[in-house]
């Protein structure tokens, strides 16, 4: 069984106020909706080659010529009947923890936007790693349109923290 690059992030229940891990959970392999996530990657413009966890990795290149790689994950959510699915880019791997004014920073943008930041440390690394959340069965246009968000907000964040075009 490969290990995931991104552990769990936020214990979600608790994030919402939630007394119980079961009002927010994992949906089970055989409870998942038969939705053909690998078609709407294609329609969507992207190719369908999963990764080793099942994942869809995707990429662009913007017009200034910066690249941004990120994931629509497989796995689904639900959150009290809403099934939803991530989509995610890192924008940094940093060999040390953000500063306050960048971590306040990348606070208030989270303000400003569908998505969100999350920052955590794993090993001697800090990840910063913008995601956003779409329905479980969100047709080609909005997930299209959510890749570009995502890829777009980490790349400039990438760009600010590194100065660096690696992901």
């Amino acid at each position: 069984m490969a290990v995931s690059l991104f552990p769990r992030l936020v214990p979600l229940p608790l994030l919402l106020g939630f007394t119980s891990v079961a009002q927010a959970q994992d949906v089970p392999a055989a409870a998942s909706s038969e939705f053909d996530l690998a078609s709407v990657v294609i329609e969507a413009g992207f190719p369908a080659q999963p990764d080793v966890d099942g994942d869809f990795p995707v990429g662009v290149t913007f017009e200034d010529g910066r690249s941004q790689s990120g994931w629509v994950l497989s796995g689904e959510l639900d959150v009290m009947g809403m099934v939803v699915r991530e989509v995610r880019s890192v924008a940094a791997i940093l060999p040390k923890p953000l500063s306050k004014k960048t971590m306040a920073r990348l606070l208030v943008e989270n303000t400003q936007t569908v998505g969100a930041w999350q920052v955590y440390p794993n090993g001697k690394d800090t990840y910063v790693v913008y995601s956003m959340h779409v329905p479980v069965d969100a047709d080609a246009k909005t997930l299209n349109a959510a890749i570009a968000v995502v890829l777009s907000w980490a790349d400039q964040e990438e760009a600010i923290l590194t100065g660096a075009d690696v992901h």
